[in-house]
């Protein structure tokens, strides 16, 4: 496939099904591209190149990661 959509992949299965996950995931982009959902950040820094944070029925577009898990920790309770 072009994409893959992702939702919530560290939050599934035990520790072998979350290797396993990673493994593919690793190999499956050098082809392909990631439109992933997740709570995780640090799997948002390992494989995504920009974020889109839901805030007040709204969404954020970022092309930068760190201003965008910034924004997300500052604005944790508003977030939906």
């Amino acid at each position: 496939f072009d994409f893959y959509l992702i939702d919530e992949l560290s939050s599934a299965g035990d520790l072998y099904f979350r290797e396993k996950s990673k493994f593919f995931l690793d190999k499956k982009l050098k082809n392909s591209g990631f439109i992933m959902i997740d709570h995780n950040l640090k799997n948002i820094q390992n494989y995504c190149q920009k974020a889109f944070v839901i805030h007040n029925k709204r969404i954020k577009n970022f092309d930068n990661l760190s201003k965008a898990i910034d924004f997300y920790k500052k604005n944790l309770k508003d977030i939906n």
